[in-house]
Parts: C-alpha cells; structure tokens; sequence
C-alpha cells in the first residue's frame, strides 16, 4: 500500500530536471532586476575574457594552416644570453648534410618588398627567397604549376601567391609567362592555392640564390619532423650535433647549443608574454564578475528562504534544491555567455584601434574554438558562482523560514561569505589598478623620452629600388635626384630627402673593422645607411661635432661618413673620433669595402622601440655609395623618401603619389605615413596593454563597487530594527552614519591590504612591460589605493545615509 502511494508522486529524473528548468527560468523572470545584474555582470566577464581569448587563440593557440602542423620546427641556437633562430647559408648546408630528425628542412631569409610588374598591372608587394623544400616542409604544394628544384636556386623564377595571382588577372595561364620583379624579368612556374600562408607571410617567393658565400645570419631554417619523432627527440638531436657544428668555424660551443622549437611557438614568441599576462589580467576579471554574481544570488536566496523551505518540507530534499539552484544559475550563466558574444564582437572592432599591426596580421575572429570557449566559460561561471551559495541555501531551517515570513532569512554565515566575496574583488581590483597606472605612467614616460629627432610637419614614404635601370650607383643617384627635384615642386614642401633607413625602422647590418680604436683594433656590426644631403636637417638630427655632408662629398672625393653617438660611445668612449677610419668587412662579393674617414657625429635617434637605444650606425653620402651595398641594401630594405613641409601646410598621400608617378610610374609607393605615425607605432604595444589593462580595472572597480553597495544596503535593511532602537536610546543620526560608513570602508580595507601584498608579488612579472618606472611604485600604489577608498565612501554612502534617517517608532512597530 505504502508504495504504492509513493509512486505515483516519483517524477524520472530527466521529468525532474525539465521541471526544475521550467520553474528555474520563471523564477528569473519574476524577478528581473536580479537577474538582469547578474546577466550583466556575467556578458562583461566573459566577453572581455571571449575578446581577449580570440586574440591569443590567433597568435599563441590555433594550430597553424598547414598538414600536420605539430610536425613544423625551426632550428635554434640556444646560449646564455638568450635564444637565435636566424643562421647562415653555411649553416644551412650542414645542418642539411648531417641531420636525421627531419623528412625534409628548408631555408627561408626575412621578406623584401618589391615592385611586380607586367604589361597589364603593376603594384608592390613581399618577397620572400627560400630554398628548394620550403613548400614541401610547408606540405603545401603550388595549386597550379610546381616548385623550385635544387638545381634552379640560381634562376630567375618566381612562385606567386594566390593575392598576386588575382591582381595579375587571376588567369592560371600566366604559368611560363614572364613577369618584371623590381625591373629584372622572372618566369612564374607555380600559384599557391587561396588561403596560403608562407612563414614569414609574403605575396610571392623566389629562390634563394648562393651569393652570400655562405655569410648573412639572415635566414632561418624549418623543418618537418619524422612521422616517429617528437619534438622533445629532436631537440636532443640537434643538440648531439653541436660540437660539430661549432668546430666548422674552429670555435668551442661555449655553452651554446643547437636545438629545435616548434613553428608555432618560434612566430608567437614574441607576444606570447604580453598575450600570457592579459590573460591572467582577464581572468582576474572574471573571478570579479563571479564573485559579484555570487553575492547577488546570496542576496536572493535570503529572500527566498520561505520558498525553499516550503519545498524542503513538501518532500524536496538537499539534492533537488541544489540541483534547482544549479539550473537557475548555469541559466544565468548561458544567458550572460549569449550576450557576451556581442560583447566580444563589438569589443574586436574597438581592438582593431590600438591592436599592433603584428597581432591584427594573425587574423582575429570569434570563430568556433571561441565561441566553444565562451560556452565552456558560461556554464563554469554558473557553477562556480552557485557553489557556495547553492549549498547554503540548501542548508535551510523551515521553522526559523517560517517564522520570518516573507522577511530576509540570510544568516550570519551568509553575511560573511557576502563580506568576504567583495573583500576578494576588491583586492583584484587593485591589483588590477596597478598594473594599470604603471602602464599608463610608462607610456607617458615613453611619450616623452627625447626622440633625438622632429617628427612634425614629416612624412614618410616607403619605395623599393630594385631591379632593372637601377643596378647601379649612377641610376639610383640619378633617379633620387629626378625624385627630389620634383616632390620638392609640391606646394608647402620645405624640404625633401631620401635614405636607406629612418627612425622607427631597421637597417642594413653591416659588419665593419675599426682598426684605430682606442682599445685596439675591432669587428663588429653596425647599422648602414646612406643619406643624401638635407637628410639629417629634414629629421631635424642634431649635428653635435665635426661637420655634415657638403656637396664636395661625391663620387670621386675622398670616402666620408658620418656616425653616431652610440658608436662613439662603443669604439671610442674618449670622444676622439674624428678623422679616424671605418672599414667594412666584404661580406658578398659585391659588398662595399671602401674605408672611410669619420667628419662628423649626430645625434641618436630612437628605433623601432623607443625603450631601446639606438645601435651604433654609420651614415654615407648618396653620392659616395657604392653600387654593390646599395643593390644589396635594396634586397632587404626599401628607401624612404623624406618630406619636410611648411607651418600649416597640408600635404596627403594621394598628392605624394601623384607626384612621384610622374617620375617613377614603375616605381609605386608601399607606405605613406607621417613620421608622428611612426613614433605611434613604436608604442602600440604598451598603448594596446595599458587601454586593455585600463578597462578591466575600471570593469572590476565598479562590480567591487556594486558588490559593496549590495552587502552595505542589505546589512541596512537587516538591521533596522536594531538601529532603530540605538536612535531611540540615544544614538545620532551622525553615529549611525559613521558606523556603517566605518563597516563600509573597512571592508574594503582589508581588500586593500590583501591586493598590496598582491600587487607587491606581481611585481616582478610587470617589470617587461614598463619603461622608466619602478613596479613597486609608491606613488602608483598610494593612487590605486585611494581610488578604492573614494570607490568604497561612495558605494557605502547611501546605504548609509538611508541607516541615518530612519524612523525609531516606525522600524520599532514594523518588527
């Protein structure tokens, strides 16, 4: 008989769970406030947490678009100084004669622009030279034609890029024909398919012709492991073949060591830990966002003690309502994951304002490894902000619910866990602030640092000077001099001139011997570049001894140059410069080996980082550069034309173009961009980290805020009976306001004091992001703090003033 009775109220368990959904979601919707807070609270977490995940997914974790891209290596060499994954071309060859880890290993040198020509269409675009097996390592093959073989690394081919096939016509008979590259005829023998990717990321390839004599740490070397081998062996085999491979230059390996990295892990190296350090930033965001929620649903669950404890005694046991109180937040959570993906979307196209070039290149998007994590996201929020309160709420008292009515049934141990969720987002939320205002002090400091040059009223212009009419010093003198002559004519230019390399980019590194210096005769590298006159004073370079180049400086004078302090500083620390002689070492058979007299010394300027000090370089007159260095200065880099205007004059780009058309029709412009640009760029990393790191802490302050207004109001309301009667035996509205400004504020004391000892240990993983500032700032840590304060006064205040004004009589009766 008993069972059955009892049968016929048993539910299955998924009947159950459809009903606990049904009831859970009504119940949200009955009471909308709650749950458009916590829903909100939720989509901010986990958006900024979708948005960052898609940019580091795009550069740290998405398997790269080739066959088996786990495969994929590149070739170290590992020293205490740090890690080089760039070699020689005599490198190359021994490590393709004596390896076994690899099917197959393949040269390719850095990317070059140049200019593509046929007699329908011409545009710049990026070379990149490789060896033969570079698409084979790839595993990628041209989608029409074939690849280079060994034996025609020193032809005139060329393999294009899907990009450079359309814009060629897109016609796959183009296969045999020829095309102009930089001037000098090459025959295509393959296409690559669309959505190709070489590594480095260029439009077309050419083969990497022999002619460095096996000199040039300009190429680096990939490989596609053995089928049976993994990564961790074949780093232990590259390192066997060390000694060896030092002997061929009669050295020790001194503590270096050859290995292998993955493809991936080498092209992300170099915003892996920036990338790393807004994750952890994010996360804390999250934490932030659950904690918030987590609070608000202990607030409802004090209202709701009646209703669980009328289920509790209509047969609901522990797990039912634990299992209800599951469903309704893993609701909240898909509800705030959903809204979070217009979040992240919207928040991509705001990144795409400070985002470096670099990170945008790696193709961001919200594809489905995103959205799955923004799923996988949603329902561990849900059940991370449920836990705790879920099972306090299940822990519930039908005698003490009942006898409360409808009345808040939210216990000490509830009051403490509230307490202690908003002493957590407080301490996140300073940490938070001061990551923030030490980026934001560090690129202040990096805005101001003294460029060594004047980027205003400066534009810059990018043109490649490779090919046919141009393959020696007489045509490219002529040609810059026809170039100057007429961007000069422009209205509002002051003044125009041309050179190998400009602040914010990297020259020719040319290896030099300095037999006169003060500490005896010695080789190294310098950067190299030639100038012609007006360079230095269009930049507004200061010249700080000696003299600058004069027109007697030219073809058939005596060989002239100037240097920099950095030099100075490293071959003569004295100062006695002057008159002393550079000699470059011959690298190439058709290398500059002039030695040349030092009359002068500018200024440094800043490079591609303003964080970093220029590297000694040496400058030579236009008019005294050798054909052979500047042919292969063109290889590697292009010429920057240099525009200097007039007070209020405005010049664009298209009139820049124009212009120069009329001389060059050949010859387009890759890049036009004023000099202000350049120094912008030297910064967008800290820019992008400090606008992000910014956001969250602003993100994370105002849930801290709102987590402290909740438990000040809801500790106001609970106690009103209590502070009615302290105003009725005595107590002023003035002591009722300090008192719970007091708790207030000391809540998010002890938040403060927990995110110090945080921000203290941090520390030491901000120092590579800042610039000029300690990350034990105090003046950075005394602002964070009264931030917080100012947060916590004002969050605590109404609260506060709503405990001072109440009625004795009326809050007395009303209990």
């Amino acid at each position: 008989m008993n069972r059955t009775s009892r049968e016929p109220r048993a539910q299955p368990a998924l009947e159950q769970l459809l009903s606990d959904l049904r009831h859970g979601v009504r119940s949200l919707i009955r009471a909308p406030a709650y749950s458009l807070a916590a829903v909100a609270v939720l989509a901010l977490g986990i958006g900024a947490n979708t948005a960052v995940f898609s940019v580091a997914d795009a550069v740290l974790f998405r398997p790269l678009p080739y066959p088996q891209p786990h495969r994929l290596f590149v070739f170290v060499e590992r020293s205490s100084e740090g890690q080089e994954s760039y070699f020689d071309l005599a490198s190359f060859r021994f490590l393709r004669d004596h390896q076994s880890l690899a099917e197959v290993i393949a040269t390719v040198d850095t990317t070059s622009g140049i200019n593509l020509a046929t007699d329908h269409a011409s545009f710049y675009t990026q070379a990149a030279r490789v060896s033969a097996g570079y698409f084979d390592v790839l595993g990628i093959p041209p989608m029409v034609g074939r690849s280079f073989g060994d034996h025609e690394l020193d032809q005139s081919l060329v393999v294009l890029g899907h990009d450079a096939f359309g814009k060629l016509g897109g016609d796959s008979a183009i296969v045999g024909q020829s095309v102009s590259l930089g001037g000098d005829p090459h025959t295509v023998i393959g296409i690559m398919p669309a959505g190709f990717e070489g590594t480095p990321r260029a439009d077309l390839w050419l083969p990497s012709k022999p002619d460095f004599q096996g000199q040039g740490t300009n190429f680096q070397i990939l490989g596609r492991s053995r089928a049976d081998l993994e990564l961790e062996a074949g780093d232990a085999a590259a390192a066997n073949l060390s000694d060896e491979y030092f002997r061929r230059y009669d050295q020790e390996s001194e503590g270096r060591r050859l290995g292998v990295v993955g493809l991936r892990e080498e092209l992300s190296s170099y915003r892996r830990p920036d990338l790393l350090r807004l994750l952890g930033a994010v996360s804390l965001l999250l934490l932030v966002a659950c904690a918030n929620t987590a609070s608000l649903l202990l607030a409802r669950l004090a209202a709701r003690g009646r209703e669980l404890a009328i289920r509790s005694a209509l047969g609901g046991g522990r797990r039912r309502i634990l299992q209800l109180l599951g469903i309704e937040s893993l609701t909240l959570g898909l509800a705030g994951g959903i809204v979070s993906v217009g979040l992240a979307a919207l928040s991509l196209n705001l990144f795409a304002t400070v985002v470096p070039e670099d990170i945008l290149g790696w193709s961001v998007q919200l594809d489905s490894r995103v959205l799955g994590v923004c799923l996988l996201l949603s329902l561990g929020c849900g059940l991370l902000f449920s836990a705790g309160p879920a099972l306090l709420g299940s822990r519930v008292e039908l005698a003490q619910a009942l006898h409360r009515g409808g009345r808040s049934s939210e216990g000490a141990g509830t009051v403490w866990w509230r307490r202690l969720l908003v002493i957590a987002q407080v301490a996140v939320s300073l940490t938070l602030l001061v990551a923030a205002g030490l980026l934001i002090q560090s690129l202040a400091r990096l805005q101001s640092v003294e460029l060594g040059f004047e980027p205003d009223r400066v534009w810059a212009a990018e043109m490649s000077l490779q090919g046919a009419g141009l393959e020696n010093a007489a045509a490219i003198q002529h040609f810059a001099a026809q170039g100057i002559e007429r961007l000069e004519s422009l209205p509002g230019v002051e003044r125009v001139a041309i050179g190998s390399n400009i602040p914010g980019k990297r020259g020719l590194n040319l290896p030099v011997s300095v037999p006169e210096r003060e500490d005896g005769p010695e080789r190294g590298s310098i950067n190299y570049a030639y100038v012609s006159e007006g360079y230095f004073d269009s930049l507004g370079v200061a010249l700080l001894r000696g003299r600058g180049f004069e027109p007697s400086d030219r073809s058939g004078g005596p060989p002239v140059t100037l240097v920099n302090q950095a030099f100075v500083r490293r071959f003569f620390p004295s100062g006695e410069v002057l008159g002393r002689t550079i000699e470059p070492v011959r690298f190439s058979p058709e290398a500059d080996d002039v030695a040349r007299t030092i009359v002068g010394v500018v200024a440094d300027f800043r490079g591609r980082r303003l964080d970093e000090e220029q590297p000694p370089s040496m400058y030579v007159p236009l008019e005294q550069a050798t054909s052979g260095t500047m042919v292969i200065t063109h290889r590697f880099f292009p010429t920057n034309w240099i525009l200097k205007t007039k007070s209020g004059a405005e010049l664009g780009p298209g009139r820049i173009e124009a212009a120069m058309r009329e001389v060059a029709p050949n010859h387009p412009f890759s890049r036009i961009r004023t000099m202000a640009d350049l120094v912008g760029a030297a910064v967008a990393s800290q820019r992008f980290l400090m606008v992000l790191l910014l956001t969250f802490s602003i993100l994370a302050v105002l849930m801290a805020a709102a987590g402290l207004y909740g438990v000040i109001s809801f500790n106001v309301a609970r106690r009103t009976k209590e502070i009615g009667l302290r105003m009725a035996l005595g107590a002023g509205s003035r002591r009722i306001l300090g008192s719970v400004l007091a708790e207030g504020i000391a809540l998010a004391g002890f938040g403060i004091a927990i995110g110090l000892v945080a921000a203290t240990m941090l520390g030491r993983f901000l120092d590579a992001m800042i610039f000029g500032i300690s990350a034990h700032d105090p003046l950075t840590l005394i602002a964070a703090v009264l931030v917080l304060l100012a947060m916590a006064a004002i969050a605590t205040l109404q609260p506060a003033l709503r405990a001072a004004r109440v009625d004795p009589t009326t809050s007395i009766r009303a209990e």
